[in-house]
C-alpha cells in the first residue's frame, strides 16, 4: 500500500466523527488503522514528527499515539472511559493484550458496566447508540482543533473567543 497522502483540506467534524467511529469496530490495532484509519492518518497534527522515511506501520503508530493523547484530553470523565475501552486508546488492558481479541459489543459491555458505578450497567447496545456517538463527537472536536492549529487554521486561544 502506498504511504498516506496529506490531506488537502481540513476534514469536517462529520468526517472526523465518521472516520473515529468505524476505528471502534476493532479499535487501534495496526492492521485496522491501515485499512479503516488512512484518512486520518494524512492529518497534519498525526504527520508531525514523522521522519520523511516514515513507514505505514510509522503512520500508524503515529495516529495510535495522537488519538490516545487526544483522549486523554476529553473532559468528560465517562465518555474518556468510552474511548479508552472502545478504541484501546491507553487502556492498560490493551497494553498487556488482555483486550486485543475481544469483540466490540465485549468492549462496549464492558464500558457499560464502568459507565455508571452501581450494580445496574449500561447496555452494550446503549453504549453504542447513545454514549459512544457523544464521547466520538469531543474526540473529533479536539482533533479539529489540533488540525486548525496544525495548519494555522486557529491560533491558541480562538475557541475562547468564539473564532472557530
Amino acid at each position: 500500500m502506498a504511504l498516506p497522502p496529506r490531506l488537502d483540506q481540513t476534514p469536517t467534524l462529520k468526517e472526523l466523527e465518521r472516520a473515529l467511529g468505524s476505528l471502534s469496530t476493532n479499535a487501534l490495532r495496526k492492521w485496522w488503522i491501515l485499512e479503516a484509519g488512512r484518512s486520518l492518518m494524512g492529518l497534519d497534527s498525526v504527520r508531525a514528527g514523522l521522519p520523511s522515511d516514515a513507514t505505514e506501520g510509522d503512520y500508524a503508530l503515529a495516529l495510535r499515539r495522537y488519538l490516545e493523547t487526544a483522549v486523554d484530553r476529553v473532559e468528560s470523565p465517562q465518555r474518556r472511559s468510552i474511548l479508552e475501552i472502545v478504541l484501546g486508546a491507553g487502556d492498560a488492558r490493551w497494553k498487556s493484550g488482555e483486550w486485543r481479541s475481544r469483540t466490540a459489543r465485549e468492549r462496549r459491555e464492558e464500558a457499560g458496566r464502568l459507565f455508571r458505578a452501581s450494580d445496574r450497567p449500561v447496555t452494550a447496545g446503549t453504549i453504542r447508540q447513545h454514549h459512544e456517538p457523544r464521547a466520538i463527537r469531543d474526540l473529533a472536536m479536539i482533533v479539529l482543533g489540533d488540525e486548525q492549529r496544525a495548519r494555522g487554521e486557529l491560533l491558541d486561544g480562538d475557541e475562547e473567543l468564539g473564532l472557530k
